[in-house]
């Protein structure tokens, strides 16, 4: 019967929380939480996102190693604490987990879009073209998701043409060549003017 109520209840804080709701939903995923339960990782997944969307991120941090040592195997918390890790400047111990990540659910669209997150915010545009096309690949969780993939692939696909140096500019023909109208001026211009 508990666990039919934080069923309901982890509904209501999502909806909550997507409303910008974040005490009422950080609220109720701690009542979930205290039941303890089944829906007991996704609670404390819910809280981490509650801190991350304040910005506390050693709230966040602590929430995900919860998270991690209730479910060792949830690819997508290991994910969101390499984010976190970047926020707290720690990029070495962020790499390690989303490649850990990776590791235990190579074919989830998220956990490749957080690498590219990453990636972008640590400068290597190459490295995070490559994640986003791997998530495109991908089948997303739901449609906002897949818009979101598709908008941060051309995102990057932007900063990468504009990150590659040119050797040589491009040539400008029109310097190369004078006008039609110059050369047919000068074609009718007296022989004094033309010299």
């Amino acid at each position: 019967m508990t666990y039919v109520s934080s069923a309901a209840q982890l509904d209501q804080a999502q909806a909550a929380l997507e409303d910008g709701n974040i005490d009422q939903a950080m609220a109720y995923y701690q009542d979930i939480i205290a039941a303890g339960g089944p829906q007991k990782a996704s609670a404390l997944f819910g809280l981490a996102s509650c801190y991350a969307r304040r910005k506390e991120w050693g709230e966040a941090e602590n929430a995900l190693d919860e998270v991690i040592l209730y479910a060792p195997d949830f690819a997508t918390g290991y994910a969101y604490r390499g984010a976190v890790y970047l926020e707290l400047a720690r990029p070495d111990e962020a790499m390690r987990d989303l490649e850990y990540a990776v590791k235990l659910a190579p074919k989830e669209a998220i956990i490749h879009v957080k690498r590219a997150e990453v990636f972008m915010r640590l400068g290597l545009i190459p490295a995070a073209h490559d994640a986003v096309r791997r998530a495109a690949k991908l089948p997303a969780p739901d449609v906002a998701v897949r818009d979101y993939i598709r908008a941060f692939l051309l995102g990057v696909e932007k900063e990468l043409k504009r990150s590659i140096p040119r050797e040589n500019p491009p040539i400008n023909w029109g310097w190369l060549h004078r006008p039609r109208w110059l050369r047919r001026a000068s074609s009718v211009a007296p022989s004094s003017l033309s010299r």
